[in-house]
């Protein structure tokens, strides 16, 4: 099945990220299956006369705080869209759910089609959510040149570090220290508790 995985998943990206290489095959299944261990992840597969149509599946963490609010993700080919497939990923993956212990559902509509969904659910909004792309042509040369010029005085001292891969053992604490001072941003009416991740977990989850 991880052909129609990729099939759908990379037909939405084509959308949505026109520009961008497609995601490996190998990319989707360590993301799909390969959920660290403070977290449960399970995948739906859609397929109408026999053709990949969706995909969906649901995230919930497992840190003992906020396990009752599940993530839930409907991702559909785009000629299967406004046709019902959404509703039937969801409707197959409630039961999961509920057997999991989740009473909430989480989700981020990306589209009109995507809100109509989260109506028709019930779900109330939350939070907007932004993403911005800057394109590096755009960039004030003269800007950046200032920048790295004065650089030096600003950051007496400190030193940048970069790997390839999982954070390396003696830069997981400072890693994961890092990380953590990201959770206290803004979640508007989310109920949401973010927790810090140990140093092990962030290793676990790279």
């Amino acid at each position: 099945e991880m052909d129609d995985l990729v099939a759908v998943w990379r037909a939405v990206d084509a959308v949505l990220e026109p520009d961008d290489p497609p995601m490996p095959a190998e990319e989707l299944r360590g993301y799909l299956f390969g959920a660290p261990a403070h977290k449960r992840r399970s995948v739906w597969l859609a397929r109408v006369d026999g053709r990949p149509a969706g995909l969906a599946h649901t995230d919930q963490e497992l840190d003992g705080v906020n396990e009752a609010v599940v993530e839930i993700a409907c991702i559909l080919h785009p000629r299967h869209l406004r046709r019902g497939v959404a509703t039937e990923l969801v409707r197959a993956a409630l039961p999961r759910v509920v057997a999991d212990g989740g009473t909430s559902l989480l989700g981020w509509p990306l589209d009109e089609a995507g809100r109509a969904l989260c109506a028709r659910l019930g779900l109330t909004f939350r939070s907007e959510d932004r993403c911005s792309r800057l394109r590096v042509a755009d960039v004030d040369r003269e800007q950046q040149r200032r920048w790295f010029a004065g650089a030096p005085g600003r950051a007496a001292g400190d030193r940048l570090v970069g790997w390839v891969g999982p954070c390396p053992d003696e830069w997981a604490e400072a890693h994961a220290e890092a990380l953590a001072s990201l959770v206290d941003a803004p979640l508007d009416d989310i109920e949401w508790d973010p927790q810090a991740r140990t140093a092990a977990q962030v290793q676990d989850r790279e």
